[in-house]
C-alpha cells in the first residue's frame, strides 16, 4: 500500500497516486522481460491497483516491541476493495479520486459497485492514462517522469 499526503497534506496527493499507478503499470512489462532473462522461463508481472482518496487515521500503532505506522479507516478500507476487484493491467479510481486527481486523467466510467463494509455503492472508473504537460495523452506503455512514481514500489498488489 502506498500513501500520499500524509502525515502532511499535499494539494496534488491524488495526482501523485495516479501518476504513480500508470508508472507502475508501465513498468511491468518491462519487468516481466527482466525477470523471465533471469530465470528462464517466462514471467509475466501483472499488477491490478485500486485508488481512492479521503481521511484516514495515522499513527504508530502496536507495541512497545514493535511498532508501525499505519492508515486505517474507511478510505483505506475502499482502495482496497477497488484493488481486490481490479484484474491484472488495470487500475480502478473511485468517483472521490477521479474528481480530486483533477481532468489530467483519462478515465472511463465503470459502474457503481457496492462494496462490503460500505452502505452506499461506489461509482468506479477505469485509469486509462493522462494528459502530460505539453497536451498529448500519455498511455500507461509510455512511461513520463514524476517525482512521485520514484516512492512507488513493493511487490504483488498495490492499494491507495
Amino acid at each position: 500500500m502506498a500513501v500520499f499526503g500524509a502525515p502532511f497534506p499535499q494539494p496534488d496527493q491524488a495526482s501523485h497516486a495516479f501518476y504513480a499507478a500508470l508508472e507502475m503499470q508501465a513498468r511491468q512489462a518491462e519487468l516481466s522481460v527482466r525477470w523471465s532473462a533471469r530465470l528462464g522461463r517466462a514471467i509475466d508481472v501483472a499488477i491490478g491497483i485500486g485508488i481512492h482518496t479521503g481521511p484516514v487515521a495515522l499513527g504508530n500503532v502496536g507495541h512497545e516491541r514493535h511498532r508501525e505506522y499505519a492508515v486505517v479507516g474507511d478510505t483505506v478500507n475502499v482502495a482496497s476493495r477497488l484493488q481486490d476487484v481490479a484484474q491484472p493491467g488495470e487500475i480502478l479510481a473511485s468517483e472521490a479520486a477521479v474528481h480530486a486527481a483533477g481532468a489530467v486523467f483519462t478515465v472511463e466510467a465503470s459502474e457503481t459497485r457496492m462494496i462490503r463494509g460500505r452502505s452506499t455503492p461506489v461509482t468506479v472508473y477505469v485509469v486509462r492514462g493522462a494528459v502530460g504537460p505539453t497536451g498529448r495523452s500519455a498511455r500507461r506503455d509510455r512511461p513520463w517522469s514524476s517525482s512521485a512514481t520514484k516512492s512507488a514500489g513493493g511487490s504483488g498488489r498495490a492499494k491507495w
